[in-house]
């Protein structure tokens, strides 16, 4: 958890994340954030997710530092819903929409939704169809199985 704070006060130039955003804000929820909100969205993901989430932070962060929280913020749902791929089409067009307009930037790292998972996500995944498949196998074999993702199998 240290690194991540650590990793998270690198991005944003310190503890609080409004302390040099001073006039805008009254625009950040009237409310002042700091990197020890962040870390509770964090600290459940992998390092390989951590990994891939700071890859994209610092470029969203130098564009503007509250989209990038809102993205912090997000982006654990996010990376696990749509997996490396689609999360990383995800960041990036939120990145090009944040370069285009910033208002707009920010809303669309603070609006993930679950009409966004549907818009990226492409084919059938086991989380849709788990509880059938456990039916169906216990049906045919007679046993309760359990069903596992590839990546938690090791």
């Amino acid at each position: 958890m240290k690194e991540i704070k650590e990793k998270l006060i690198k991005i944003f130039g310190s503890e609080s994340i409004a302390e040099h955003y001073v006039k805008e804000y009254c625009l950040f929820l009237g409310r002042e954030k700091s990197v020890s909100d962040l870390i509770e969205y964090l600290k459940e993901l992998r390092e390989k997710e951590l990994d891939i989430v700071f890859k994209y932070a610092e470029e969203i962060s130098q564009i503007d530092k509250y989209a990038c929280y809102y993205y912090f913020k997000n982006a654990p749902q996010a990376i696990r819903d749509l997996g490396e791929k689609m999360f990383q089409e995800w960041v990036l067009n939120g990145i090009k929409i944040l370069k285009e307009d910033t208002d707009s930037g920010r809303k669309y790292f603070q609006s993930y939704t679950k009409e966004t998972k549907k818009s990226y996500r492409k084919g059938v995944f086991l989380e849709d169809i788990k509880k059938v498949l456990i039916y169906y196998l216990r049906g045919l074999s007679g046993y309760d199985l359990i069903i596992k993702e590839g990546d938690s199998l090791s």
